[in-house]
């Protein structure tokens, strides 16, 4: 296994106590590891939630046109409604799991640039 560097930030020249918790903290190559593990798997998120959202948005469809031909012509009431409805909440949902995806995706691409900065600096 590799070298592990730690990087440790502090003021200089202070001997009080720090009144924030993050003056002090480290960064080994572990924890680089594992915001690179998590990168990744928010990229997997981003290929399998639109993905997941097309599937439901389709099916929705398809159920919507298999309701419509078997109960157009006919005078029984169709219980697709319901169905088609929680379809509707379930594309709501993935909808907003693929915004939020990207919010991360952002974050940690941000994170991970301010961690190699600080790694360039020492």
């Amino acid at each position: 296994m590799g070298q592990s560097n730690k990087i440790v930030f502090a003021r200089v020249g202070t001997r009080e106590k720090h009144l924030s918790p993050v003056m002090d903290f480290n960064i080994n190559f572990m924890d680089r590891q594992a915001l690179k593990l998590l990168e990744d798997s928010i990229t997997d998120l981003q290929i399998i939630l639109p993905t997941c959202l097309s599937t439901v948005v389709r099916i929705r469809e398809q159920c919507q046109k298999c309701c419509n031909m078997n109960y157009s012509n006919t005078k029984k009431k169709c219980h697709c409604d319901q169905v088609l409805v929680q379809f509707d909440e379930h594309i709501k949902e993935l909808e907003l799991y693929v915004m939020r995806v990207d919010v991360l995706r952002d974050k940690a691409k941000c994170t991970a640039q301010l961690v190699r900065h600080f790694f360039l600096i020492e």
